[in-house]
Formats: C-alpha cells, structure tokens, sequence
C-alpha cells in the first residue's frame, strides 16, 4: 500500500511503462496497478517478464481489435455478420496461430501457460478459405453458389449478346454506344428527345436531365431471370454467412479467453520492452532487515524527459540497513534532495508491484507492506488547512499506521513553522517513527536534527553534494556527510543583487555561522573516517579472498596436472597400440622402422625429465614444431642453417635450430604394398582425400609403379575449391620419384612420369 502514491508522480511513471503496450486492454492493466505483492508473486512475475525479453510480438494490436468486431454478436445474440466482417474477423483469429508460433520460439515451458490459453484456429480454419483476398465470398464458396455463379455468368452474356443488337438497331438514337445498369437492370442510355423511339421501360433519367434509361422490350425476361438469379446469390451468401456465425458463436468463449490470454501477453511483453529500452534490471526482493541498495537508478519520469540527453540524469546510489534504518538527508536547497525521496519512494513502489526499474544489477529492494510519503506543499483549500498542519495531519496517520514493515518518505520535516518548535516537533516525530522500528529517510535544512544521529545510534546523516568551486549542487549522495544548505551562495549564483547577498551575510547568526561550520567540518571527519574504515574492510576482504583463491587455484592446478598426464598417457598409447596394429595388418615393408619411430614419438615424457638434444635430419614437406611460437607447421624450403615454415596458413622464415619433429618422420620413407599383379593399376583417385592422406597414398602408389615397371601413371583429384589439387602437385615438386608431371582432364587430374632409378 502507498500513501499519497501521487507525491511520487507514480501514475506519470506507469504511463512511461504503458507507452510499451501494443492493446489498450494492456495499457490498462499498467496504468491500474498499485497494490503490493506478495515475494512470491515478485518472483512470478520477474519469470514472465524474462520470458519475453525475446517475443517477437507480431500482430497483437490487430488480434485485440478482435474485441471491436465481435461486439455486435455480444449485444445482439441474433446478429448475423455480413461477408466482409467475417473476413475481417477470421483473419484476425488466425493471427492467433502466429502468436501460438511465436510462444513457441521462447522454447520455455512458461511458454505453455499462454499457447494452452490461446483458441485453436484449425476449427475455423475452413472458412478462411472461402474468402478472396478483397474480403468477399468466392464464387465457388459452396456448390450451390458455384452453380448459380455460373448461371448468372450465362444470362448476363446473354445480355450483353441481346443489348449489342438492340444498340446497333438504335445507334442514332443513344447518347453512348454502352450498357447501363440502372436500378438492378440492364438498360440502353437514350437521348431524352428520341426516348419515344426506342420499346422499352423507362427507369429514369441521368443528372443532366438529357439522357433517359430505357430496358428495351428484348430484354425485359433477361433482367428478369438476372435479378432472380442475384437474388439466389445473395440469399446463399447469407446463408454461408449464417453458418460461419453460429461457428463462431459456438467457439465465442474460447475466444474471447484467448484475448484475455493476449492482454495479459501484451502486459509482460511491454514490461520486458521497457526494461531492455531502459537497461533496466529486475530488482532482488529481499528481507526488511537486508535493508534498501540502489545502485544507478534513475527517476522514470527524469529520464524519460530528457531522452534525447540522458547523461543531464545523475543517477542515485543509497544504501540503507539495520541497525541504522533512519537516514537524515541534508544540503543545498535546490541540490536533488526532494527527487533522491521520490527517486526511493518510486523504485520500491515499483519493485514491489513486480515491475523492472531503471538501475543496475545490485539493486535491493526489501519487502514491505506500507510505504508513507510527505514531499512537497501538501496544502488543502478544501479542508482549510495550511502546509504546516496538512503535513502533520500527514505524520500523524504515519505515527498511526507505521510498522516494522513500514518505509517512511519525509520532506522538510520540521518546516513551516517557529524554527526551535519546528526542530522540536521533527526530532519527536522522527524518534517516534523510528520506535516504530519501520524505515525512514527524511529531508531537512534544520540544524538541531541534523545532529540527531550524534545522540540516537539509530540515525545515520547522508547529503546530497555540493561543488564549492563552482557554487552549484552536483545531485549526487553522499552517505555519513552532513550537508550545509548554502542558501546564500545558490542565491548569490542564480542573479540576487550583490548588496542584498552582503546584508543576508551580516544578518547571519554568529552562532548559526559557527554551527554550520562545525557541521560542515563532523561530516567531513566522519566521511573520511567512514571511507577508511570501508577501504580498510574492503582490503581485508579482497585479501582473504585472494588467499582462498589461490590455495584453491593450487590445488586444482596440481590434480588437474596429473588427471590431465594421465589422460594423455591412456590416450596416446591407445592411438599407438591401433596404428601399430595397423602397420603390421597392411604389411609395409618399412612397418618395423615406422613403429619404432611411433613409439618414440608418441610415448608421453614426464614434462619435469631433462631431455637429451638429437640432432634431426629435416625433410621437404614434413611437419616440424617452432619452439618459439609454440605452433606445427610444414617446412617447405632449406637454405643452410634457415628454413621456411608453412604455418596456419602463412610462410614464415625460422632457424632451423628452432625447430623439432613431430610424428610425421614416417613420411619420408619409402612404402610398398605386396600386391598381385592383377592388382596393378596406373591411375589413383584421391577425391575426398585430406592433403595429409592424399600424400601417404601417393607414396604407395609411387612404389608400387615402380616396382611393376610402370612409367607413367595418373593422379585424380578432381576439381573441387582446388585445395586438393595444390597441394598434390606442391608435393610431388620435391617427391624423389617425380621425374616430370603435369595437368589433364581439364585439371581435374594430374599425370605423373616416374623416374627410372
């Protein structure tokens, strides 16, 4: 509950909230809240509220219009509508199935409670296809309607055939050589002074009074059967019309509880537009004794008015708790004072309707069951009373009603009256609240209660600050600072005359001087003492955490150590044990060689083992490990003691001193297949091949060649994106076999000569 809700300028803010909305229905349901719910409908509601952060929120306003074409069956239960409304309406039904569609996407079980609400368009669905896309009846909507369609079609020819007769037979006589259609019948357009000369009807005259509408004689039966036959059209169109209604009547209730189901939709989904219009957050509803934090949080309506420059915002941070839940806010008049309460006031007013607020994560909101507010002139004319006793019968209602679950919003407390019985009256009514055990923040320029802190621990100061240099406000908060009011130099800033300033500064009190002064120096000590008690804390803190850390850092480094050497030994061997296996099934003649060379390369070594520096004999092609840039590549190129290295991609000059082996020393030797001689072949097919895979296999198939006398062979790679292609014939350019080779096929393979040693 809310007292004095319109002091905060609440229903301004829910208006900011409904701009969202895309129905009026949903509009409405933002701009009538007010009461508090309970923590657990809080958390309900922030669920949903996330659960359309990502809607696509198509067709909502045409849906709702539903509301405004059903209503004729809803005030006259034997309406029937005509064609174009049930075309109006059956598409705004199967805007439904979209909306279905669109819950879908959320792929949220939250999702189900809405799509099971929602009607299920498939039972109407039949008759949307009896519509054209101008809104009218097909002509084929039903057999019968096909039928007299096309009966119409024949006479109205017939028409056209007799009329085209009767207008050359009466040429001379016509104002236009065409057909008119008046008053449901076909007629010839006669100049008034020959109507005499044509047989026929007379149906009336046209505006300029010289021309006459004449049914000739010939025609009379046709129009006859036209009109009767129109008339069969109408009567089954209203027929179908009927029937389409009493479907939709059948199905009303169901409807309607899908728009009740889009009111609601279009209530979350606007709650969610503006929470990510604004980078708001959803506040953490907490327990009355965490107490109040607000971090960057704005005043809707501020920022809401300053839209196009947000940054003229200066956001509020305050943080209230027990044991200290009162807060004395002071400083300079004109410094924020009055808008931090309201600021305060609306964020828990807000956040316990369940509604996103415009701050940032961190924000606490405690759970309270009253919030009481005075700000501003609260003067009645209609009761007769002044600011002063308007405010106390205010405060009075407060001392009443306050609680443990009460939050107290108080501005000028103690103003409006005898300054001594006004700091009488606002320190008894401040401590009376504050027995009540409930919260309070209370704004006030009275010296006497701005030192109520130093006498009751249950008080603490805060003030909004003030730039001495510049003589403005800065409207930010300060906690533990008492405030000065500096109505003088504000006045002096905003353009009072300099000799009225002086005789202000002389008619000061000397004690009232050295009171402020004094209060200006406690805040001060007590700020900078509070800072370093904070940073000290903080340090203590940040210390113990970073100790907890890094023990904890130590022992997951160690076990993940051994897990991760462990692993790497199992997996090693097990790839080892199957390429060896491998090796022995294929029958290399060089197997043996290879599978030590595996060995010695795959057995994982003990990362803390000093190891011996073997000289290795590089290779063209091979792969190598850069020890400096911790990266494999391919050598492509020796000069001496330097090298080029193919890595990810690029080439890149290295020492070969820099270099190391890795797993491919197989490469280079020579492999054979035992084959049969039938299984001799002078073409291979790579298409698919890796590079990596496509080299071994060529090795093979090189041996193999030359073993069986065979001269010339070809590779096929096909033509593909060309990788495999390049780097075939990138290998053979250095391949100890290759005597010459080239391009066939339309490149699409690679002919391959082999020397003769």
């Amino acid at each position: 509950m809310i007292y004095n809700f319109a002091q905060i300028e609440l229903k301004e803010a829910l208006s900011i909230y409904s701009n969202f909305a895309k129905t009026e229905e949903g509009k409405g349901r933002i701009l009538n809240q007010r009461e508090f719910l309970s923590k657990e409908e809080i958390e309900e509601k922030h669920k949903f509220i996330k659960l359309f952060e990502n809607f696509e929120e198509e067709y909502l306003t045409e849906i709702s219009e539903l509301k405004i074409f059903l209503r004729p069956i809803l005030e006259e239960p034997n309406y029937v509508f005509n064609e174009k409304e049930l075309f109006l309406i059956l598409k705004r039904i199967g805007y439904l199935e979209k909306l279905k569609e669109n819950l879908k996407k959320l792929k949220d079980p939250l999702a189900e409670k809405f799509i099971s609400s929602i009607f299920d368009t498939k039972k109407l669905e039949p008759f949307e296809e009896l519509f054209s896309e101008e809104g009218l009846l097909k002509k084929d909507a039903n057999e019968n309607l096909k039928k007299l369609n096309k009966k119409e079609k024949l006479i109205f020819s017939q028409i056209q055939k007799t009329l085209e007769k009767e207008i050359e037979k009466y040429r001379n006589y016509l104002s236009e050589h065409t057909i008119m259609f008046k008053d449901e019948r076909y007629c010839l357009p006669v100049k008034k002074i020959h109507q005499r000369k044509v047989e026929g009807i007379f149906w009336g005259i046209s505006n300029s009074k010289e021309t006459a509408f004449i049914e000739p004689t010939s025609l009379l039966n046709l129009n006859n059967l036209y009109r009767s036959v129109l008339s069969e059209i109408e009567a089954e169109k209203q027929k179908i019309c009927q029937e389409i209604t009493d479907e939709i009547k059948r199905y009303l209730e169901e409807i309607l509880k899908s728009l009740d189901t889009l009111y609601e939709i279009d209530f979350f989904n606007s709650l969610a537009k503006f929470k990510k219009n604004f980078k708001g957050v959803l506040p953490e509803i907490v327990e009355k004794e965490e107490g109040i934090n607000l971090v960057n949080s704005y005043h809707p309506l501020l920022l809401w008015l300053n839209k196009d420059n947000p940054s003229k915002v200066i956001p509020l941070n305050l943080n209230l708790k027990p044991p200290k839940k009162c807060l004395i806010l002071t400083g300079p008049n004109g410094g924020g004072k009055t808008i931090a309460l309201k600021t305060v006031g609306l964020m828990i007013g807000l956040a316990l309707m369940g509604f996103p607020l415009i701050a940032r994560d961190g924000t606490k909101i405690p759970h309270i069951e009253k919030l009481f507010i005075s700000i501003g002139d609260s003067q009645d004319l209609t009761k007769g009373l002044s600011s002063f006793t308007s405010v106390i019968s205010n405060l009075s209602v407060f001392l009443q009603g306050a609680n443990d679950k009460s939050f107290c919003l108080l501005d000028e407390v103690g103003f409006g009256t005898n300054p001594d019985e006004g700091a009488a009256l606002g320190i008894s009514i401040l401590k009376g609240l504050a027995d009540k055990n409930c919260y309070i923040i209370a704004a006030t320029h009275i010296d006497y209660i701005k030192f109520l802190s130093l006498e009751d621990e249950r008080f603490l100061n805060g003030s909004m600050a003030f730039d001495e240099k510049t003589g403005f406000p800065t409207f930010e908060f300060i906690k533990d600072f008492l405030g000065k009011s500096n109505a003088i130099t504000i006045a002096e800033k905003f353009g009072l005359p300099k000799e009225i300033i002086e005789k202000a500064k002389g008619y000061l009190n000397k004690k009232s001087i050295e009171i402020e002064t004094l209060l200006e120096k406690l805040g001060r000590l007590t700020k900078e003492r509070m800072d370093e008690l904070e940073n000290l804390k903080n340090e203590r803190e940040n210390t113990k955490r970073l100790i907890e850390k890094i023990n904890e850092e130590r022992v997951k480094e160690r076990e993940k150590l051994i897990s991760d050497f462990e692993n790497f030994k199992k997996e090693y061997w097990e790839k080892l044990n199957i390429e060896i296996e491998n090796l022995r099934k294929e029958g290399f003649h060089i197997g043996k060689r290879k599978e030590e060379r595996l060995i010695i390369n795959l057995t994982p070594k003990n990362p803390l083992e000093e190891k011996e520096e073997v000289p290795f004999p590089f290779f063209i092609n091979s792969k190598v490990f850069h020890k400096t840039l911790k990266k494999i590549g391919v050598l492509k190129r020796i000069e001496g003691e330097i090298g080029i290295v193919e890595i990810e991609g690029k080439n890149v000059w290295v020492n070969l001193k820099e270099l190391e082996s890795r797993f491919d020393e197989e490469r280079k030797s020579t492999v054979n297949f035992v084959l049969k001689k039938e299984e001799v072949k002078n073409s291979l097919n790579l298409i698919g091949k890796r590079v990596e895979e496509a080299q071994d296999e060529i090795d093979i198939f090189l041996d193999n060649s030359i073993k069986y006398g065979i001269k010339k062979v070809k590779i096929i790679h096909g033509h593909g994106t060309g990788k495999l292609r390049r780097g075939i014939r990138e290998y053979l350019k250095n391949h100890p076999l290759v005597s010459k080779f080239g391009a066939e096929e339309g490149d699409g393979a690679t002919w391959v000569e082999i020397k003769n040693e």
